[in-house]
This record gives structure tokens, C-alpha cells and sequence, in this order.
């Protein structure tokens, strides 16, 4: 089956979502908060969703043998021969195969109601030929499938189909293979029941598409737990999750789709690689005379990772990885969805362009919380704990793509950018808070940093520029490499070095009245702080304020226009 594939290029995502090249001197740039979908039709069929079967040929299993009394299917000792289009009902035990081998415009349907098929050497069911065929797990049933070897190596599965390939119904099916689990070689759907898959290969091995909607899937496999390749077709190699309750646990990547992955609904729950506690470390220099730990792997393992492009829409994400949580080799596009985050490495990486514009994203553990060329913050709420960058916007590729170990190959390049137009965004970060190898643009949102405690990195860095016009940013850290927005901002913003202060201090910008122009309560120690409001006049004086209560304030002490009660000056500051 065809789907439609929106194959966005850079320069069109760009456009979507405003942060394109900046306009004017003030660098001000536009947001626009469209969804970017790469699945824009139903990938299931009316029958795909209804697994109602009727008129069905009752073919009994009998330990080494079978019977049945149709002539759609053929008895060769231990084997099970479907040879012709129809519906076919398994009940009972049997040590052998169920092989399927029909017209290739013939549809099959299998049910298994209360079945268990144990195949010493191969797949215990084997699809050669048909035009599709529909495995369904009858209501109330509890079915297995098993391979204790599978010596031919181009037949790798324990369900093993050379043609599409739909699984659904509401009853329980588990499968167990020295190999793959379940392998497709054109698109498979999984629409309904309960699968538990357990392999020493990938999970899920398809070649077009996995296509998940309506079903409880778990899977545990020392490869990847679902993995979706063809290099070949530029519309193959997806995946796609429309709704249901999918939970892996890899050795490798949990989800890796060689094209595009979309999640518009449903629970994604991925453990990979062991989770974050098992990422391998090693010692990266970062400046002359500062070193700092960066994880490392000889092998990719990943949340969600995809060759192309990946969307989320939708859906509850929790990742606990070794590697990247989400990793594309080209765009992440996130307009809805929540997604939990614990990652060896970074958070969410794309090697070109990430965009969010609703949603949420909490990254408790990373490298680096969020990292592209470009990034795009048009709305959301997402909060970040990195032991190095919050985001980083750098040229260049990440090696954590689809091709081998990871390694921080971004570098410096003026086309880098980091747009905030929206949204909330708190960070605490212990290397840069918001670091672009280009320019800064903040239009809008709430931007609140806790930095680094040490002088060799700043709450704010960049190398180009960094323009504001818009939005509250507060940002804390140290002295040593602080940098204040470029003077050609049409928004006023104030910094200043204080007295050290200690984690968990407030800090407030009050003006001459006592009103509160907008405070924060930093996780981390810091002596310097950067404050740019719309409530900042230029030329205005103006008081850093610490330890004291602002009416309102919110978890992170955030609060603007407000009564600021007890704290003591620190500082007198003029914008």
C-alpha cells in the first residue's frame, strides 16, 4: 500500500516554522506553529481494524500432526500448507510450521483461537505468497509462538511473511525466537491484541512500514525492538503510531525507522541500551584547560531514532536511554505529546533542523538537552537537566546517526541558529544554558537558566549574534564568559555581576516602584545574572534583588508584576 509521504527539505521547515534568515537589524523572526506530518492518510484499511471473522475452516492441531477436512489446506506430516484465499482457524498444539503459499492477489486470514506452534527449525508461521495475510488472536485466547532454532538465514523470524502482513484481533499472542520475533518483508500493521515478543534478534523486523495502532505491545530483544529499514524506496522504512501501548526494552535502538517516524497518539515506553546509568563515558576538552565527561558507545542505542525525519503529534514518550532519546539524521518536528526523557547522551538531537511548537518535553538526565543546526522553540513547555549544553545549535553531524558509534562532530558554523518564540523553557544546565555556534534570536516565551557553576561557560554563548525582541529570558551562572544580548536588540535587557550566591536564591529585577519585572530561583550557585523583559525600558535603573518572595511565583520562582517581599539588594543595574 502507497502512502502519502510529505518529504519536507530544510529549507521548507524553515518556512513553516519562521526560523529562517533573520530579517532586518533587530534579527526579529516570525513563528508559525504547523504541524509537519509525514503520514497524511490512513494507513489501515477497514479490514486492518476489524478483526470479526466469520465462515472460518477449523484446522486442528495434534502435537506432530494436523487435521482438517478443507481443501485450502494441505497435511505434509508436520506442516501446515494454506494453499488457497480464506479464513482458516487454528486450535491446539503442534511441533512444525504453518506455511502459507497462495495466489499472489489471494488473501489468507489465520486465527488463532487457544493455539501453540513450537517450530524446531524455522518460522512456525511462514508467508511465501499471497497478496496479504491477516493473523488474528481470537477474543479470550491465549496463543504462542515459538522457534527453538532458525538455521537458514533468510528466514529469520518465528513469524516470517514475504508479504504484507496485519496482526489484530483482542486476544494474546507471545512470541519467542533466537532471532528476530516477528520479520516482514513489505508493510506490516499491528491493529489489536496483546503481544508479548521476546528475542535474541530485533522484536520487530519490517521492511516498508510498522504501522501500530490500537494494540499492547511489548517487546524485549537484544537488537532493536522495532526495526524498520529499506534504503531503496523513499516512501519505505517508516513508522507509524496512531494510538495503543507499546513498551521496549533493547539492547540496541528501541524504535529505529531508516526513513521517517510519526507518533500522533498512544504510550511509547522505551528502555535502550540499558538505560541512561549504563551510557559509557569518556573525557572531551571543551576549552583550553577545561575538560568535561561526554558519553560515548560503540553502539547505537536510541529512544526513537530515524533516518529522515521524525514527528511527534501526539502521544504520552518516556525514554530511558544510553544513547539519544530522539535522534534524526535530518528534522525532529514535535507539535503535541508528552515526552519524559532520561538519556546517556542528548535529549533530542536532529542533525538539521528541530522544531517545537506544542507539547511538552521533561529531559531529567542528558548530555546535552536539546541539539540541531538549527532549533526552533515556538511554544511547549520543556525542561532540561544537561551536564553540559541545554541547547546547542552547531554545524555539522552528530555520529549517533543511523550508521555507528556517536561523537560530538558539531562545530562552529554561522548558519546555526536558536529561535525562542514561544512557549516555556527552563533549563539547568552545567555547561552553556543556550549555546549557538551562530546567532541567538529570542521573540517571545519565557526563557529561565540556571547555568554552569564554573567560568569556562555562560547561561548564554553564542559566536554570531544574539538578537531580543520580544519574551522574558532570565539566566544565571558565572561571571567569567557571561555575554548580554547584542546591542542592536529593540528589547532592553540588563546583566550584572553579583556577590556569589547559593543554589535555590531567588533573584529579582525590581524597578523604582517595587514592582517585580520578572523573578526566578535558580537550582544551581551563580554570581551573575541576565534579565530581558518587555518591562525593561532602555536608559531605566533598575535593582537586583536576592532572597526575597514574589507574590504568585510559580515552581521555578518565576513571576512577573509582582510584590517582591524580604530580599536584599544586590546590585543596582541600568538598562
Amino acid at each position: 500500500m502507497k502512502r502519502k509521504i510529505l518529504a519536507l527539505s530544510l529549507a521548507a521547515l524553515l518556512l513553516f516554522t519562521g526560523c529562517g534568515k533573520r530579517t532586518g537589524t533587530s534579527g526579529t523572526m516570525t513563528a508559525a506553529a504547523n504541524a509537519v506530518r509525514y503520514v497524511t492518510s490512513d494507513v489501515f484499511t477497514e479490514r486492518d481494524r476489524d478483526a470479526a471473522y466469520e465462515n472460518a475452516v477449523t484446522v486442528t492441531l495434534n502435537g506432530g500432526s494436523a487435521s482438517c477436512g478443507d481443501d485450502g489446506v494441505s497435511i505434509d506430516g508436520s506442516t501446515v500448507n494454506i494453499v488457497k484465499a480464506g479464513v482458516y482457524l487454528l486450535t491446539g498444539r503442534l511441533t512444525g510450521q504453518v506455511a502459507v503459499a497462495v495466489g499472489e492477489n489471494d488473501k489468507v486470514q489465520i486465527v488463532l483461537s487457544g493455539a501453540a506452534i513450537t517450530a524446531k527449525d524455522g518460522a512456525a508461521i511462514l508467508v511465501t505468497s499471497a497478496d496479504k495475510v491477516f493473523l488474528t488472536l481470537a477474543a479470550g485466547t491465549e496463543n504462542t509462538l515459538t522457534s527453538t532454532a532458525l538455521s537458514d538465514d533468510s528466514i529469520d523470524g518465528v513469524i516470517f511473511s514475504k508479504e504484507d502482513l496485519t496482526i489484530g484481533g483482542s486476544g494474546a499472542l507471545t512470541v519467542t525466537s533466537p532471532n528476530h520475533g516477528i520479520v516482514c518483508k513489505d508493510d506490516l500493521k499491528i491493529t489489536g491484541g496483546t503481544l508479548t515478543v521476546t528475542a535474541a534478534g530485533h522484536g520487530i523486523d519490517a521492511n516498508d512500514s510498522a504501522d501500530i495502532t490500537g494494540a499492547v505491545l511489548n517487546v524485549t530483544a537484544e537488537r532493536d525492538g522495532i526495526h524498520v529499514e529499506n534504503t531503496e524506496e523513499a516512501d519505505k522504512g517508516f513508522f507509524y503510531m496512531e494510538s495503543g501501548t507499546v513498551t521496549v526494552t533493547a539492547g540496541t535502538d528501541g524504535v529505529s525507522a531508516s526513513s521517517y517516524a510519526q507518533i500522533d497518539g498512544g504510550v511509547l515506553t522505551v528502555t535502550a541500551g540499558g538505560g541512561a546509568a549504563n551510557a559509557e563515558q569518556k573525557v572531551k576538552m571543551t576549552r583550553p584547560g577545561q575538560q568535561t565527561t561526554e558519553t560515548s558507545s560503540s553502539v547505537s542505542a536510541k529512544g526513537l531514532k530515524a533516518g529522515a525525519a521524525i514527528s511527534v503529534t501526539g502521544g504520552s514518550l518516556t525514554f530511558d536511554t544510553a544513547d539519544d532519546a530522539l535522534h534524526a539524521n535530518g528534522n525532529i518536528d514535535i507539535s503535541g505529546g508528552v515526552i519524559e526523557a532520561a538519556t546517556g547522551d542528548d535529549g533530542i538531537h536532529a542533525d538539521d533542523t528541530l522544531t517545537v511548537t506544542a507539547g511538552s518535553a521533561e529531559i531529567t538526565e542528558s548530555y546535552e538537552g536539546l541539539e540541531a543546526q538549527v532549533i526552533c522553540i515556538n511554544g511547549g513547555d520543556i525542561r532540561i537537566k544537561a551536564s553540559d549544553d541545554g541547547l546547542n545549535a552547531a554545524g555539522g553531524t552528530d555520529g549517533s546517526g543511523m550508521q555507528g558509534p556517536f561523537g560530538e562532530n558539531f562545530g562552529g558554523d554561522s548558519d546555526a541558529s536558536i529561535t525562542i518564540a514561544g512557549g516555556k523553557l527552563v533549563i539547568d544546565s552545567d555547561g552553556d544554558g543556550v549555546d549557538a555556534n551562530g546567532t541567538v534570536a529570542v521573540t517571545g516565551g519565557v526563557t529561565l537558566v540556571s547555568g554552569a557553576t564554573n567560568n569556562g561557560n555562560a547561561a548564554l554563548d553564542y559566536d554570531g549574534a544574539a538578537y531580543v525582541t520580544g519574551g522574558v529570558f532570565i539566566a544565571t551562572g558565572m561571571s567569567g564568559m557571561a555575554q548580554n544580548f547584542s546591542s542592536a536588540s529593540e528589547q532592553a535587557s540588563v546583566i550584572a555581576a553579583i556577590s556569589a550566591q547559593q543554589g535555590g536564591t531567588s533573584v529579582a529585577l525590581v524597578d523604582g516602584s517595587g514592582k517585580v519585572i520578572a523573578c526566578f530561583t535558580p537550582e544551581k550557585s551563580y554570581n551573575c545574572v541576565l534579565f530581558s523583559s518587555p518591562d525593561i525600558t532602555a536608559g531605566g535603573s533598575y535593582t537586583v534583588m536576592v532572597g526575597g518572595t514574589a507574590d504568585g511565583a510559580d515552581e521555578n520562582g518565576f513571576a512577573t508584576g509582582a510584590a517582591l517581599t524580604g530580599g536584599t539588594s544586590a546590585a543596582a543595574v541600568t538598562a
